[in-house]
């Protein structure tokens, strides 16, 4: 097998020869001794699927064992969120595989809901006792994630770890697979890391043991990873110097530099990697990035200045640049840890867990990633690891769902109710979400009548434009280029262009990481400015297009201080505490209407996240009350008590903040404090007009201030003098049910 450039020879189902002889190149196949040889290309491998199709398509997945059904939920499957998912009944076990034998190097994951022991991810299927699973075991007291090999003489626990998951809730798996390199995650989180060097490529499967699962959801796409935790030179391709293997490690040197490389993906451009590196007397070590061949990289690389240490980002191009270089405690003589990360056009770098850089770079976003040396004498290498990056941004509003009607459409769904006008200026749009941190913004721009357009984005403080930074576009259509001029309190500081086509819509992107900012056109960089002042509580986002039509969808804000739920998936981000919380119909009348709610009729329904949050934040509820029966195929509806929170803990449901929105039976909105009140306002639920319509609620935390809003008016401010500063969201009813189909959590995770 070669991938990558590493090739691999097995025997018996067993790898007995392995190596990196260099860069794939083209060429023919040639056998000799052998009998009805065969061979299959390897390419990237993309797979989805949401079962979102009619019960009688099971098949598309092979069942060679237990029963396994496509479940609908509540209401027409072209009317609401999440309709279907996969079950897997198991009075024993059972097994549902897709994709081909020769598929390898993917990152696969799915949302499980397990009523049963067991429920797992099969990965590199050849046949029941030729595999590799990912197991979540419900069989002891402690929910444990399990890596397990599948062989003919038993299945063996590469690793394992007690994990938090409660039984009937939806989790997501992943399971990421790179040569020998396998990884578990459970929600996102990676859990479990190990290797393992004989099973390569094969099918993807679902599974469960002694009960009931659901699967949805599912998604296969390219990954790559390396590990040199043996100081295997024979899993390098050498491109320079000297490198050996000893008991300490890797050895490398060379006067003109000593690179080495692993296997790599094409999919890896964005990646992060460790290393534990000994200087010594060698004149520098490091990781190289991005390397494209010797004459455009990066290279992070601690230098020796005389026994001490200096880390030095470096980027080798046209133009080169040193882009950051900081001095580093401790010696050459020391083990360091190196840790680094590229995405996109942020460059972080920590050494020994404290972060030295995070920059962004508008270079290139292609290539290897390995290691260097220099120096006549040797610097010495151990525990090498490189993956490709998750995605860390979320887009603040999604695209508008298939599904949404036309009130959805002009409260919660999409991104035109996402974007305000500003009262003083018409041709002026306001983002309506916190965003105080790093984000990127890309507007679509089109040609229409008039021979050119100006497009104005703001990054302000209360939305005022003379407050921050503001980003000019203006666009001559009939121009191959079109410049950019990005001002500081009025003033220019950067003046930029970028090629485009003439008469075609283009892109243009405004992009913060900290109070760097960085341009971009069509999705590539053009300038970054480092701002030697930063200018303080900048959290608005404004956008001018000066009377020329502005498409919402053609605007995209992405922040990774963002968690954007529509439940058109499974909500494994949630844990249920009260309640049943579900798909469902929200009218009796128009049953085909669905989306996600929570009822109880005769206790409380409450829901929070698995995660807690930190700091300041805004938590967004769009919110509608469910019809709920009443015997005699009769049902009413009415606005009971609405629950939303933030800062509250895993054992009790009124900890933290925590506002009842006054319905039918109260008379108060009232905010509890660890359950005591400690502020109250008359406002009240409406109780008529809400049968078609969607309220929107919001609890903000900023500092010691908790304010709670209803649309755009504020209700109720509380100023705590012992604030809570971090916890989870949670939300619900009582003695009711509501609907719920968009809650955004702005915040950081804690």
């Amino acid at each position: 097998m070669r991938r990558f450039g590493a090739l691999s020879v097995s025997a018996n189902g067993q790898v007995v020869l392995s190596a990196c002889d260099g860069v794939s190149q083209q060429g023919a196949l040639a056998v000799q001794g052998l009998t009805d040889p065969s061979y299959q290309p390897l390419g990237q491998v993309f797979f989805e699927d949401d079962f979102m199709r009619e019960s009688s398509t099971e098949a598309e997945w092979q069942q060679p064992v237990g029963k396994w059904q496509i479940m609908a939920a509540e209401g027409k499957p072209d009317m609401g969120a999440n309709p279907f998912d996969f079950v897997g009944t198991a009075p024993d076990k059972a097994l549902a595989l897709n994709g081909a034998w020769f598929w390898s190097d993917y990152a696969y994951d799915a949302s499980v809901k397990c009523a049963g022991k067991v429920v797992a991810l099969v990965a590199h299927y050849r046949a029941p006792d030729n595999c590799l699973a990912l197991r979540l075991t419900f069989e002891q007291d402690k929910p444990r994630l399990q890596l397990v090999d599948v062989k003919p003489a038993g299945a063996k626990v590469l690793a394992e770890a007690p994990v938090e998951a409660k039984r009937d809730d939806w989790q997501r798996l992943g399971l990421r697979t790179s040569g020998p390199v396998l990884e578990g995650l459970l929600d996102g989180r990676v859990v479990l890391r190990t290797e393992q060097h004989d099973s390569l490529c094969g099918q993807i499967g679902l599974y469960c043991e002694k009960g009931q699962a659901n699967f949805d959801d599912i998604e296969v796409r390219p990954w790559t990873a390396a590990s040199l935790a043996g100081n295997a030179v024979s899993r390098l391709m050498i491109v320079a110097g000297d490198w050996q293997a000893n008991g300490d490690g890797l050895r490398a040197s060379g006067s003109r530099g000593a690179r080495a490389f692993p296997a790599w993906g094409e999919s890896g451009g964005d990646c992060s990697a460790e290393v534990e590196v000994k200087v010594g007397q060698a004149a520098a070590a490091g990781l190289h990035f991005r390397y494209a061949d010797a004459g455009a990289y990066y290279l992070m690389a601690l230098m020796n200045e005389n026994g001490k240490l200096r880390l030095r980002l470096y980027r080798h191009g046209s133009p080169g640049a040193i882009l950051v270089e900081k001095p580093v405690a401790g010696d050459t003589s020391r083990w360091h840890k190196l840790q680094a990360e590229v995405r996109e056009g942020r460059l972080w770098a920590a050494v020994d867990g404290q972060p030295i850089i995070d920059v962004l770079d508008p270079g290139h976003r292609n290539g290897l990633v390995g290691l260097y040396a220099r120096g006549s004498q040797p610097a010495v290498f151990r525990n090498f690891y490189a993956a490709q990056t998750e995605p860390n941004a979320q887009l603040v509003d999604a695209p508008t769902p298939s599904f949404a009607g036309i009130i959805d459409r002009h409260t919660w769904a999409g991104r035109s109710g996402a974007w305000r006008p500003d009262p003083a200026d018409l041709n002026c749009f306001w983002h309506h979400g916190y965003l105080p941190e790093d984000f990127d913004c890309q507007v679509g721009l089109h040609p229409k009548d008039a021979p050119t357009t100006r497009a104005i984005l703001y990054l302000t403080r209360d939305q005022r434009k003379d407050s921050g930074y503001t980003l000019t576009v203006d666009r001559n259509w009939a121009a191959d280029r079109v410049p950019l001029v990005l001002e500081r309190l009025g003033k220019v500081v950067v003046k930029a262009d970028a090629p485009v086509q003439p008469g075609h819509a283009f892109a243009v992107a405004l992009v913060r990481l900290g109070m760097q900012l960085m341009m971009e056109v069509n999705h590539e960089p053009v300038a970054v400015f480092n701002d030697p002042s930063p200018l303080p509580g900048l959290d608005g986002l404004g956008l001018d297009q000066g009377g020329s039509p502005i498409f919402a969808d053609d605007i995209a804000v992405a922040t990774p201080l963002v968690n954007d739920y529509t439940f058109e998936t499974a909500p494994t981000d949630w844990s249920v505490r009260q309640g049943t919380w579900e798909i469902t119909s929200r009218w009796s009348c128009t049953p085909g209407w669905a989306w996600f709610s929570g009822y109880n009729s005769s206790g409380y329904a409450l829901i929070s996240t698995k995660a807690g949050y930190t700091g300041d934040q805004d938590v967004v509820m769009y919110v509608a009350p469910k019809m709920m029966p009443t015997g005699g195929n009769r049902y009413s509806e009415s606005f009971g008590d609405v629950y939303l929170g933030l800062c509250a803990d895993g054992a009790s449901s009124s900890s933290g903040y925590q506002v009842a929105f006054a319905g039918q039976s109260s008379s108060y909105t009232v905010l509890r404090r660890q359950g005591q009140i400690t502020a109250q306002s008359p406002y009240r639920l409406p109780q008529s007009g809400e049968h078609n319509d969607w309220l929107r609620l919001m609890v903000r935390k900023r500092g010691p201030s908790i304010s709670v809003w209803v649309w755009d008016a504020k209700i109720l401010q509380y100023e705590d003098a012992k604030a809570l500063n971090a916890g989870q969201i949670i939300l619900g009813t009582r003695d009711n049910g509501i609907m719920v189909p968009r809650v955004t959590v702005y915040g950081r995770r804690a």
